[in-house]
């Protein structure tokens, strides 16, 4: 049994810390801990809720003010009433796993495909506040909603850079720029990023007329 002391509070018991982050401030936390053979995450704020699945990984987001959790959940078959009488099919057995996410303040995404799950996606955005990034079947999800199609299922969260408030992204790839309103940069030279006071500038080198090399930049 653990029982974790934060800030002169007591937090438990618990049967094991599975992950612990500090707030940006330091005091405040994020965790999940093990109860009852179940996972739970908790936090300062008060937070205290059972998750279903398996863990599977989990993210803090730039700001350090928002934890991000991936459970994989084998699904049961139930058994299946035959002629009033419950009885176990030969087709008894578990259907196809199922992916969700969860956050720190108890909400919930998915089902997801589990094999699309990784490390990497998906990921806080590393320039856009608490705002998260999930690429699947060739589509951009922000914050969980759906805004774009992909043009290839290689495109990852680590592909894109997304303004503060969401609503702004350019999606980087080595021979494509692209930005949210549509428009597409093709074949860069060369491409550099930076950011300044929650302002994204894109830099990149093109070769115009097969002999000029021209600096273009857009500012998102």
């Amino acid at each position: 049994q653990v029982t974790l002391k934060f800030q002169g509070k007591s937090y438990g018991p618990y049967q094991f810390v599975l992950e612990f982050y500090f707030g940006s401030d330091r005091k405040s936390f994020y965790a999940i801990v093990m109860k009852d053979a179940r996972l739970l995450i908790i936090s300062s704020a008060g937070a205290s809720f059972y998750i279903d699945g398996q863990p599977g990984y989990n993210y803090i987001s730039p700001r350090l003010s928002r934890m991000m959790v991936t459970t994989i959940k084998e699904n049961q078959v139930s058994v299946t009433e035959v002629s009033g009488i419950q009885e176990k099919t030969n087709k008894a057995g578990k259907n196809s796993p199922e992916a969700y996410i969860y956050f720190d303040d108890g909400k919930k995404f998915g089902p997801y495909d589990p094999n699309r799950i990784t490390g990497l996606n998906p990921a806080f955005s590393k320039t856009g506040g608490d705002n998260w990034l999930l690429t699947m079947d060739s589509k951009l999800y922000i914050n969980g909603k759906p805004v774009k199609v992909l043009v290839n299922e290689k495109i990852s969260p680590a592909n894109l850079w997304l303004t503060d408030d969401g609503k702004r992204y350019a999606i980087i790839v080595f021979d494509r720029i692209e930005f949210y309103d549509g428009k597409v940069y093709e074949n860069p030279l060369k491409i550099r990023i930076s950011v300044n006071k929650n302002k994204i500038t894109v830099w990149w080198l093109s070769l115009e007329d097969g002999k000029d090399i021209v600096l273009y930049s857009r500012t998102i």
